[in-house]
C-alpha cells in the first residue's frame, strides 16, 4: 500500500467541478489537477466512492515535487480534515449586500460615534498597509493567531450586524475601489478592534478559474451576496 498523503503547512485543498484545487499560501499561488471521471478497475462502482487520497495518488509524484503534497506527517495535515462551514443567508437577509456604502433609512437612523470612525480608519489603513507591505501568508497568520488568542467567545449576531452596518456606512470615506481581499481584511480588522472575530473565507471556482473571499459569521454572509458566493467552493477559513 502506498504511503498516506498529507497537506504541507500553508497548503489548502478543495474539490470542485471535477478538479482538485490547491492554494499554496506561502507561494501565494493556486494550482489545479483534473480528477479522472472513470471508476478504477478494482471494483469501485462509481467515482464518488474513490477516496480523495486515491484521486491524488495518480498524480502523487509531481504534486510532491511541487510542494503541494507530502508523505511526512510532521507539521502537516491529513487530507480532507478541513471542512469549512457553508452559509444560509446574508446577515441583513438580502442577497445583494456588499460592505460598500449604505443608503436609505438604515443610513439615516444609524448612530456613528467618534470611536467608530477612528476604528474604521485604523482598520482600513492597516488592511491597506498589510496587503501592500506584507506577504499574504504573514497577514493570514497574524489574523489566525489573534483569533486563537481570543478563544472561543460566543457570537452576538446583533453586534455583528451592527458593526457590519457601521463599516458599510463608513466604507466610502476610505478612497479605495472595492476589492474582495482588501474589503474582507478591513472588515475583519474593524471587527477585531471590537473583540469580534468572524470567519475570513477564501474560495475558488474551477471553470473558468476564479478566486474570491468574503467574511461570514456562523452561517451568515457579511459582505457578499449568497448567489455570487454560491458560485465558489471554500478552500480556506481563517
Amino acid at each position: 500500500m502506498s504511503e498516506a498523503l498529507y497537506l504541507p503547512k500553508d497548503v489548502y485543498l478543495c474539490v470542485t467541478e471535477g478538479h482538485g484545487v490547491f492554494l499554496d499560501l506561502t507561494r501565494d499561488k493556486y494550482s489545479a489537477v483534473i480528477f479522472p471521471t472513470d471508476p478504477p478497475a478494482d471494483g469501485a462502482s462509481s467515482p464518488a466512492q474513490i477516496s480523495l487520497q486515491e484521486k491524488l495518488r495518480s498524480q502523487r509524484e509531481p504534486l510532491i515535487q511541487a510542494g503541494l503534497l507530502t508523505t511526512n506527517p510532521t507539521d502537516a495535515r491529513p487530507i480532507g480534515d478541513g471542512s469549512i462551514d457553508g452559509f444560509d443567508a446574508h446577515i441583513f437577509g438580502l442577497d445583494d449586500q456588499r460592505a460598500f456604502g449604505l443608503t436609505g433609512e438604515a443610513a439615516a437612523n444609524l448612530k456613528i460615534s467618534a470611536r467608530d470612525f477612528f476604528d474604521f480608519l485604523i482598520a482600513s489603513w492597516k488592511a491597506s498597509r498589510d496587503l501592500k507591505t506584507k506577504h499574504i501568508a504573514k497577514t493570514v497568520g497574524e489574523v489566525r493567531r489573534r483569533k486563537a488568542r481570543a478563544g472561543n467567545a460566543s457570537v452576538d449576531l446583533n453586534e455583528v450586524r451592527r458593526l457590519t452596518t457601521i463599516y458599510r456606512r463608513l466604507r466610502p470615506w476610505y478612497p479605495r475601489k472595492y476589492l474582495c481581499l482588501y474589503d474582507s481584511l478591513a472588515l475583519v480588522e474593524f471587527m477585531a478592534r471590537r473583540g469580534v472575530y468572524p470567519l475570513w473565507i477564501f474560495a475558488v471556482q474551477a471553470q473558468p478559474f476564479g478566486a474570491h473571499c468574503w467574511v461570514q459569521s456562523e452561517r451568515f454572509l457579511l459582505n457578499e451576496g449568497t448567489e455570487y458566493a454560491g458560485q465558489f467552493t471554500p478552500i480556506m477559513a481563517v
